[in-house]
């Protein structure tokens, strides 16, 4: 197994003993994921996750709103 990997399961195995969402300790064992495999990578990673949490928020809002 390669160190990233590795890393990736001792962030979430960390991330579960302290009682973290499942949601965030995914979010970040793959940013400490890509952050030790492929550094260059980390700006597109950021956009992907904002953006698609920014398009999911404003759905939740227009859904809401819309009642």
């Amino acid at each position: 197994m390669s160190m990233p990997i590795i890393m990736l399961f001792v962030v979430m195995a960390i991330c579960f003993i302290i009682r973290m969402p499942v949601s965030f300790s995914m979010l970040a064992a793959s940013i400490t994921y890509f952050l030790l495999a492929a550094p260059d990578k980390l700006g597109q990673v950021f956009t992907v996750i904002t953006g698609n949490m920014f398009a999911n928020y404003t759905m939740l809002t227009c859904y809401r709103y819309h009642w």
